[in-house]
């Protein structure tokens, strides 16, 4: 198997067959840079290859088996996930999670944890708080841009 870190870790899972669900690879960099100096491990699958990381950086990208990602998420601190199906195993196993929606509806698709975070439209909150949240209107869809990126990587780091 491999060695995954001895201290706690942010397992971040960046990418989606979905369409427009994905991180970019210069948004992992800067997520993986936002949550120095915890380590973190990359996990799940993708066409590409990131670029080399900063040290303490794992990339675990195409190279677990279900039943390895399952392991690697239970032991992670916390979760960062786009909204997939490893995070749906996050969510299964706890709250400590942030959920990346660009345009799907953390409503419809979860997590269906209440105390999970959820990022939506430029805001991060819990689930529980967003299910009951007015909407003004049908929350739009949004880019995460580097200032987004920033608020993810603090919540991680204070779950720590």
């Amino acid at each position: 198997g491999v060695e995954l870190p001895a201290e706690r870790f942010v397992v971040l899972h960046p990418f989606s067959r979905g369409e427009g669900k994905s991180l970019s690879a210069g948004q992992v960099e800067l997520l993986c840079a936002a949550l120095a100096p915890h380590p973190v491990v990359i996990v799940g699958r993708a066409d590409l290859d990131l670029p080399p990381m900063r040290e303490g950086v794992l990339d675990l990208l195409n190279r677990t088996s279900l039943s390895e990602l399952v392991a690697v998420t239970r032991r992670a601190g916390f979760v960062i996930s786009v909204d997939s199906g490893p995070m749906h195993i996050a969510a299964a196993l706890g709250d400590r999670l942030v959920s990346i929606h660009t345009w799907s509806d953390p409503r419809k698709v979860g997590p269906y944890a209440p105390g999970a975070w959820v990022w939506k439209a430029g805001r991060l909150q819990r689930m529980g708080d967003y299910n009951t949240s007015p909407r003004g209107g049908r929350d739009r869809d949004e880019e995460l841009d580097a200032a987004s990126l920033e608020v993810i990587a603090a919540r991680a780091k204070a779950e720590l």
